[in-house]
């Protein structure tokens, strides 16, 4: 009971939350047969899920998430195979540049991916009769790119009935012996605000300390939970912990975690350029006053932006007294014009 109780004080933790205006696509899912009704699983046989050695490690992330989602609401686990096989039926998941699979089917006309082309986090979930020689029927997620991929892998989760918040607010899952998509199934969406994320602040005490009990410090293992929460409800950009932390001394892996699972970083209203508040206090020379101490504080931002160089992320810009405490009234102007 304690380890849930835990859990639920996230709750009041986050303070920031804003998820893409999507209407709830659910209603595609049933767990009996119709006519030309699509099996996820059915009498213990799972289909097999189909995803391009080429794509990149956030979207087989999320596919293996959703094999694990398949098991928990079943009791089966798909198969996630590599390579089109004879079947009746397939689940197709992939990018609309990186799938040979999806670049057939758009070829041969057997999808029509007009809608999500060019579109940002844009996915289309469809059913294909025979899309390729020896397979009968393939339920086949497109994304635009990377994260609107692993948004219509999420969206198939929560129809199945995984909640977002099955493992932070132990949300259970229902059970069905079968899963089925409805005949000529068509789902577009994608978001209409482009960065929609967390602030995680004022985390001291009480998220802190769950998480020193829980993980240790605020690293990898932490973050990975955080990342796959926000994947799932949609969202893309994190302004991570920074009471008495720093997102990429934390731990190294943090920053390579979220390029990887597709999560934009950011750094809060007073943390210019990619650099934690604490790290100046740790590593920083001199005083926190561009006013007095340019050389430092200038290399120390240049530091921050070539780390992040080749990782997705949004630089904040501008300058606060440290810790938030205000600068001098007569600094101001003349650095912020600076």
């Amino acid at each position: 009971m304690k380890h849930v109780i835990a859990k639920h004080k996230l709750f009041a933790l986050v303070l920031f939350l804003l998820v893409s205006d999507t209407a709830s696509a659910a209603d595609f899912i049933t767990f009996s047969a119709s006519k030309g009704s699509f099996a996820i699983s059915k009498d213990n046989q799972p289909t097999s899920m189909f995803i391009d050695p080429s794509e990149r490690n956030g979207l087989k992330l999320a596919l293996k998430n959703l094999q694990s989602d398949l098991h928990k609401v079943t009791g089966e686990t798909p198969n996630i195979i590599h390579s089109i096989a004879k079947a009746q039926m397939l689940i197709i998941v992939g990018t609309l540049d990186n799938s040979g699979p999806i670049k057939a089917l758009q070829k041969s006309g057997k999808i029509d991916i007009q809608a999500i082309q060019g579109q940002w986090e844009a996915y289309q979930i469809q059913l294909v009769s025979q899309p390729f020689e020896g397979v009968e029927q393939a339920l086949v997620i497109s994304g635009s790119d990377m994260r609107g991929a692993i948004f219509g892998v999420y969206e198939l989760s929560s129809a199945v009935g995984v909640s977002p918040w099955y493992w932070w607010a132990d949300v259970p899952v229902a059970q069905h012996e079968d899963i089925f998509v409805k005949a000529d199934t068509l789902v577009v969406d994608w978001p209409k605000v482009k960065y929609r994320g967390l602030f995680l602040n004022d985390e001291a005490p009480a998220l802190t300390g769950w998480v020193q009990e829980n993980f240790g410090n605020y690293n990898s293992q932490f973050y990975g939970h955080m990342f796959e929460l926000m994947l799932r409800l949609k969202a893309n950009y994190l302004w991570p912990a920074m009471w008495n932390n720093a997102f990429n001394l934390d731990d190294p892996n943090n920053p390579i975690l979220a390029h990887e699972m597709g999560i934009v970083m950011g750094t809060s209203h007073h943390e210019p350029m990619m650099r934690a508040d604490k790290e100046w206090n740790w590593t920083g020379e001199g005083k926190w006053d561009y006013a007095v101490n340019e050389k430092h504080l200038y290399e120390f931002w240049q530091q921050g932006a070539k780390r992040h160089q080749k990782l997705e992320s949004i630089f904040t810009l501008g300058m606060r007294g440290q810790e938030d405490e205000p600068m001098s009234e007569q600094q101001n102007i003349a650095l912020l014009e600076k």
